[in-house]
């Protein structure tokens, strides 16, 4: 029948132990959803840049913007540009949440 929806359902196993169907995976640390979108992945890595950004800023003695612009170079960046071929932030929500 031309133009029906069908609802799969498969169920995969190891061993005789069932897997439980999950609607994301991770995959070279870059996380994708059911429906082939990167929100979760760029909802991860900028709460994970967040976090080491504020760790530089509360736990770094000395305040030199060169200092610090150098750390967030090394330590968040990479965090943020990790993979960004694959997800590239074509549409709006990505460009806003990763500036």
């Amino acid at each position: 029948m031309i133009g029906s929806a069908h609802s799969y359902s498969w169920q995969y196993s190891i061993d005789n132990q069932m897997l439980e169907p999950s609607d994301e995976a991770k995959d070279l640390g870059i996380l994708i959803d059911s429906s082939l979108k990167f929100n979760s992945h760029i909802d991860s890595i900028v709460a994970k840049a967040h976090l080491r950004a504020s760790l530089i800023h509360n736990f770094f003695v000395s305040k030199h913007p060169a200092l610090l612009t150098r750390a967030f170079e090394v330590y968040v960046r990479p965090i943020l540009e990790y993979a960004s071929c694959v997800w590239s932030p074509q549409y709006g929500y990505a460009i806003d949440k990763v500036e």
